[in-house]
């Protein structure tokens, strides 16, 4: 019998949880940034989208001015940027890669 994703998300918690008690801080994060936990790239997204909306005004009402504009293209940027970096999981495997080489 396998496991749910909902299922491997709560072991992986549990995990971390365990890690963290442990003092194992930076596998700890490592694992609760990982795909089995949340799946950042969609959460970054639906924030993304919540950003474009409110800054040109995509859902009616007026677009966002003054500071309020500048705040929220600055959030723009910035999460397109992180949109496109690597997950931490991808980096690991390339460190753990580059040092087996």
């Amino acid at each position: 019998m396998s496991l749910s994703r909902v299922e491997k998300a709560n072991v992986a918690l549990f995990e971390v949880h365990a890690l963290a008690e442990a003092g194992e801080r930076e596998l700890a994060q490592a694992l609760v940034e990982s795909e089995e936990v949340i799946d950042f790239a969609a959460y970054r997204q639906k924030r993304l989208a919540s950003k474009l909306t409110e800054r040109y005004s995509l859902g009616g009402g007026p677009s966002a001015s003054g500071a309020d504009a500048q705040q929220l293209s600055k959030d723009i940027a910035t999460l397109e940027f992180v949109l496109v970096l690597p997950t931490p999981a991808l980096r690991s495997y390339r460190a753990g890669f580059r040092r087996a080489a």
